[in-house]
């Protein structure tokens, strides 16, 4: 197998021949080469390809664009318009490399466009590579409100501004990795990025957003220099075009993920991208 083979990642193997990775009972379902470009075509140094079965679904705002960790819903285009799978990594298969190599050329049918393949390389490199944050801070952001936990109003905060957010950011600084005592509070920023494609209303629905968290903040830890649990000390709304490198380098992306809604048994998600 040379690099000039046609697979990539986001590959589709064609119906007809996934029986021949050994693959039973995925009838209406798309199978998804995940494997990195580089290392399908290396031979023995990779004898093992991944794939994903993803069945066929209605898109849902709530998995697009990497917003969940757990679940994406990624469009392929074909003459009839997009088709959206279900991709969720708990349907991987690892397939020998022998297997994989008697399959013909990928289904060309069903075409995945740049940026999409670029969200499903976020999405994949995101549920190994996203922050860890001290059990100490994320008990204390399950702090009741009413019924709900702060976590749970922030994400129905950013809920109305998710279509604007590149991202919401956030550091500890040096308290990321430590379990602070009770009665220290942990010094928190937080930076919602929005697109500046979106003009000013992208940024007023962001800047509203980060009062509303900083009002929330206020409400249920106190002003900054009075604060026990979290110190909100700055929740601003930041334009993709000001957020620099050293910015990114310097804090972590926040998924919330889906946050259940304990009495009611609904879910609420999180946009973060």
């Amino acid at each position: 197998m040379t690099r000039e083979i046609n697979w990539r990642q986001g590959s589709l193997v064609k119906p007809e021949e996934v029986e021949r990775l050994g693959l039973v009972g995925v009838n209406g379902s798309a199978v998804m080469l995940i494997t990195h470009d580089c290392d399908i075509p290396a031979g023995n140094k990779e004898p093992i390809l991944e794939f994903i079965v993803c069945p066929r679904t209605k898109a849902d705002t709530n998995f697009l664009n990497c917003r969940n960790v757990r679940n994406l819903h990624i469009p392929y285009q074909s003459v009839d318009g997009p088709v959206h799978f279900h991709v969720n990594y708990q349907n991987r298969h690892l397939v020998p490399r022998e297997q994989f190599e008697i399959l013909g050329e990928p289904d060309d049918s069903l075409e995945l466009r740049g940026e999409d393949k670029r969200v499903l390389k976020q999405w994949l490199c995101t549920r190994y590579g996203r922050p860890a944050y001290p059990n100490a801070f994320e008990d204390r952001l399950r702090k009741k409100k009413g019924k709900r936990t702060v976590e749970w109003h922030i994400a129905k905060i950013i809920e109305a501004c998710h279509e604007n957010l590149c991202g919401m950011f956030i550091s500890l600084g040096d308290e990321k990795h430590m379990e602070l005592p009770d009665g220290e509070p942990y010094g928190l920023t937080i930076s919602l990025v929005y697109h500046t494609a979106g003009g000013a209303r992208a940024r007023e629905a962001c800047e509203a957003a980060a009062a509303q968290i900083g009002g929330l903040f206020e409400e249920m830890y106190g002003p900054i220099g009075e604060a026990t649990e979290v110190a909100l000390e700055v929740c601003e709304a930041v334009a993709d075009s000001r957020f620099s490198l050293a910015d990114i380098m310097k804090t972590d992306q926040w998924r919330l993920e889906w946050i259940s809604l304990e009495d009611e048994g609904e879910f609420l998600e999180v946009a973060t991208a």
